[in-house]
């Protein structure tokens, strides 16, 4: 049997199309653009972006969404619909932005597929778990994650709205918020080196040692985080996510200088290693819902007796 999860565990869909006018009016998008809308739903979002941009292209895999969005969007020249998988198309060759409300389980999939593209988003305005997001922008509990310092180099962002959890159907579990990621007009780190600063702190972020100076070990030297720390103005105590994203790329910098061939060869491959571990996991926890909703369809439980423990 072709068992699919079915969409209130996939997918919570934006429900006021006032709304999401207000939300475009807030971001840089114009009538020259070309949007993707990811997880597009019953259409909603897409119909909106057509009053505004030149031309959309609506993306959404599950097919029941998928018809009910045709029909909604079947007046619409400048709408593209297709029922496809974002995780396997292809993004557009030309500039393109991004506005969506992605199904949220497969926000580290989605950005991984827009921000490690060759022709990534000018913009992208995606609809985020308040958790997923502070993993981008910051949190004043921490410095960095693994998330941000990875994709600062090419992105600015930010939160620009905070939602309430009744604008969605199904009601989400946790806090959601728009996040902007704007591409820099400059990298931070240019693209022929950003591989291995992806690698780097990869390797230091993955390690899962408590403090920066374990986590570098083998790297640097001893000597040279030392001289790194005091430098820098770090403490070697420190957790990866506890150093400021600017020190990140002074240690990179570093790093070139100072760090022989051979030992560079260390953290190579780390992120590449990651995303194979990521999406095995990913899997297996698929594999799980998709069981457990199964066995509950074949084996609802009993209902409870009406008549249990009544007095005659």
């Amino acid at each position: 049997m072709n068992y699919q999860i079915p969409l209130k565990y996939s997918q919570n869909l934006v429900k006021d199309s006032y709304l999401v006018e207000n939300l475009i009016s807030l971001t840089d998008l114009n009538k020259n653009d070309l949007v993707l809308d990811i997880g597009a739903g019953k259409g909603i979002i897409a119909k909106e972006l057509s009053k505004r941009v030149k031309n959309v292209v609506a993306i959404e895999k599950d097919e029941t969404l998928y018809l009910k969005a045709k029909d909604n969007l079947r007046l619409i020249n400048n709408v593209e619909l297709k029922n496809n998988d974002i995780l396997a198309y292809k993004l557009p060759p030309k500039e393109y932005k991004v506005f969506s409300n992605i199904p949220f389980s497969l926000t580290l999939e989605i950005t991984k597929k827009l921000f490690e593209d060759n022709n990534r988003p000018k913009i992208a305005y995606l609809f985020m778990q308040k958790e997923a997001a502070e993993k981008f922008v910051g949190n004043p509990l921490f410095k960095e994650s693994l998330s941000s310092t990875l994709y600062k180099p090419l992105y600015t962002t930010k939160i620009i709205y905070n939602f309430r959890p009744d604008d969605f159907d199904p009601v989400p579990s946790k806090n959601v918020c728009l996040v902007e990621f704007k591409l820099k007009t400059k990298f931070d780190v240019d693209s022929k080196n950003y591989p291995v600063y992806r690698d780097l702190v990869t390797y230091a972020f993955n390690r899962w040692k408590p403090n920066i100076k374990l986590a570098l070990k083998g790297v640097f030297s001893n000597l040279q985080l030392k001289i790194l720390a005091t430098n820098l103005d770090f403490d070697l105590e420190a957790k990866p996510s506890e150093i400021s994203y600017t020190t990140w790329l002074r240690l990179f910098n570093e790093f070139n200088k100072i760090v022989p061939r051979y030992k560079q060869k260390m953290i190579l491959g780390s992120f590449a290693h990651m995303n194979v571990n990521q999406i095995n996991m990913r899997k297996v926890n698929k594999n799980n819902l998709e069981k457990a909703l199964k066995d509950r369809e074949e084996n609802p439980r009993p209902k409870k007796n009406a008549w249990r423990g009544k007095r005659w």
